[in-house]
């Protein structure tokens, strides 16, 4: 059954046979390991993450690091890699050890998301329990105990940015391919989600869950859920600044109390709002310009910059969308991709250092 958490016993590594011995349903099975054995690391020292990204190939292997420690944490490379040797790694002697301790991995199960194999013969393949598509995250547990309160959740946002989909949640691989999977060369770094937001499981649900759904419109106003949750926090905190400054004004200063009326005022605008978080992502223009695009065809007014037009677009998706026809949403599908990138962008930086 696929996707069912199978656990598959301890296997035993026969080095004359280069086979993993193992027993399975009362049957015992043998399988294969192709790549070289080198003082291979214990299956225990790492913990393991599968994903899916409709973009990976065999030799996409990737050295992980953790950006704000700058620790190398670990690899992240597809299930395939383990069954060539024709692939850049296949001799590396640093990702030899991991890979070994990686398909011993697999094959312990430990609760992975794998499927139930058919017993045709006694030797199977690790193909039998997990799909040529699947991802192997391996990181170095003495690694990643240097980092405080490391866990995987805080860094799927920039995971998925370039495409990498959390299978504890999915199954199939979304069409949607990230844009930003181009830009890795050999090593990813990881950043972490920002600690403002850490406890907001909906950002979790929409990395995990919501975004695998194929529908545009679906996924623009999904995203844009993260822009609403950002503006209120934004909307709190400047309203604790007002009612700061509103305490520590004199009875006389009429001045400062007109002042802070204004930026009341100022503070309760969306739009303003809006414009506010634009400073903790990267450059926008791209995001502003796909937006305008969109208005254009849609012949409305395009706006100078990437908060408002945003808001435009988001505004005429919830109370114009009758004018979206299908030429409409495929310039949507532009803008879908290019924000993404933008929220990933905010949910790390957002209150970490304003630019």
């Amino acid at each position: 059954m696929e996707g069912e958490k199978v656990n598959l016993g301890l296997p035993n590594f026969l080095p004359g046979e280069k086979v993993f011995s193992l027993e399975f349903n009362g049957e015992a099975i043998n399988v294969p390991y192709l790549l070289q054995v080198e003082e291979p690391y214990s299956a225990d020292a790492f913990e393991m993450h599968l994903f899916i990204n409709a973009a990976t190939h065999e030799n996409d292997i990737f050295r992980v690091y953790e950006v704000e420690s700058g620790e190398i944490i670990g690899w992240l490379f597809p299930v395939q890699a383990l069954l060539s040797v024709e692939h850049d790694y296949a001799n590396d002697e640093y990702f030899l050890p991991c890979a070994f301790a990686a398909f011993q991995k697999l094959l312990q199960g430990e609760g992975l998301p794998a499927k139930t194999p058919i017993l045709k013969t006694e030797q199977l393949s690790i193909l039998d329990f997990y799909n040529d598509s699947d991802i192997v995250l391996l990181l170095a547990k003495n690694q990643i105990s240097k980092i405080k309160d490391f866990n995987i959740k805080f860094y799927l946002p920039d995971l998925f940015k370039y495409g990498y989909r959390y299978k504890d949640k999915i199954e199939t691989v979304n069409k949607r391919v990230s844009k930003f999977y181009e830009e890795l060369d050999k090593n990813i770094k990881l950043r972490k989600m920002s600690s403002r937001l850490i406890a907001n499981t909906y950002i979790y649900d929409l990395f995990t869950d919501i975004l695998d759904d194929n529908d545009v419109i679906h996924a623009f106003l999904s995203l844009y859920q993260v822009i609403e949750i950002v503006i209120f926090d934004i909307f709190k905190d400047e309203l604790a600044k007002c009612l700061d400054d509103y305490s520590n004004l004199s009875e006389n200063d009429y001045g400062g109390f007109f002042d802070i009326g204004d930026k009341l005022n100022s503070i309760k605008s969306e739009k303003n709002r809006v414009a506010n978080l634009f400073n903790y992502t990267n450059d926008t223009l791209e995001l502003r310009d796909l937006c305008n695009n969109l208005l254009q065809q849609l012949s409305l007014k395009t706006e100078d910059n990437a908060a408002k037009a945003l808001y435009s677009v988001r505004s005429n998706l919830v109370h114009a969308y009758r004018l979206f026809s299908k030429p409409q949403k495929i310039i949507l599908e532009e803008v879908v991709e290019e924000f993404i990138g933008v929220i990933i962008d905010l949910v790390i930086c957002y209150k970490k250092d304003i630019k």
